[in-house]
Formats: C-alpha cells, sequence, structure tokens
C-alpha cells in the first residue's frame, strides 16, 4: 500500500477525505487498527457460539428500540438480522454524488475500523477496495427511517 495512502483506524483530516472524495487517493486499514476489528469480532462470536445461554447484546441477541431488551433466541437471531437490513434498506430521492458517497463510504471504514462495531475484517476491506477502484453504491438522498444506521437500496456502479 503506498505510504501515501490514507488509513482507516488511524486519525484522519479533513484534507484527507477530500482527497479520497474527490482525488481517489488511496486508502488502506491500520494494522493495528486490522487486531482491535478482529478482536471486537471474536467478542460477536463468543457471543454467538454461547447461544441462548449467552449475555442480552444489543441488537445482537435482542431487538431493536423499545424492544432492546427483547431476548431474541439464537435459533432466531439470523432472522433477525436478515430482518434488520430488509426493513433499513429502503430509500427515495435522487441519487447523492458520487463524491458524498465516496466520503461516507470512508467515515463507515473508519468508524468500523476502530474495532467497537463485532463486524469482519473483511467488510472494512471490502469498503475500502470499493472505494480504490472506483466502485460506488447508489445511495438516494432519504432513507427508510432517518436512523444512524440507515441503509438505502444500493446498487453498484463504476464511476466514469
Amino acid at each position: 500500500m503506498n505510504e501515501n495512502a490514507v488509513f482507516v483506524g488511524r486519525p484522519i483530516t479533513l484534507q484527507d477525505l477530500e482527497d479520497v472524495a474527490i482525488r481517489g487517493r488511496k486508502v488502506g486499514l491500520d494494522p493495528a487498527a486490522r487486531v482491535d476489528v478482529e478482536r471486537s469480532r471474536a467478542a460477536i462470536d463468543a457471543i454467538a457460539e454461547a447461544g441462548d445461554d449467552a449475555p442480552r447484546v444489543y441488537g445482537v441477541n435482542t431487538g431493536f428500540g423499545a424492544l432492546s431488551e427483547t431476548r431474541i433466541s439464537a435459533a432466531d437471531v439470523r432472522a433477525l438480522q436478515r430482518n434488520l437490513v430488509r426493513s433499513h434498506s429502503t430509500g427515495i430521492g435522487p441519487d447523492l454524488p458520487v463524491p458524498a458517497v465516496r466520503s461516507m463510504m470512508l467515515l463507515r471504514a473508519q468508524v468500523l475500523a476502530l474495532g467497537h462495531s463485532g463486524v469482519r475484517t473483511e467488510l472494512v476491506l471490502l469498503i475500502l477496495d470499493l472505494l480504490n477502484h472506483g466502485v460506488h453504491p447508489r445511495v438516494p438522498a432519504q432513507g427508510s427511517v432517518g436512523a444512524s444506521g440507515d441503509l438505502a437500496p444500493s446498487r453498484t456502479s463504476r464511476s466514469r
């Protein structure tokens, strides 16, 4: 990876964000951040392996929002996650411009690289790879529920 690349998991500046969003500066994952992401994922895997004996973890084996105290059985956890994606994956309005989408992708990768979310390392690397290859999802201007984790319909397209 080029030493001039922006590495998520380290502090990034507004200049870094602009360089990635507008000028296509390359991105990578900081090796120390990778360790943090893997450690966080191991914690989620341990919860999943413990099944119904695991402690309650918001959104992992509980409902969301008003249902945060509702325990979801181990048998239903996969359906919980699938339904979350389905319920939040609707958006309307014009597509956001590519630089805005690239900014959001970099910021999402940065947040995930901090190692507090429990995602797989491969997810962070995929976002970075998409950025490095100029592949961006379509992101409608208005999401489904206005939540910070909102997902909008995506159809990848290569920037021209």
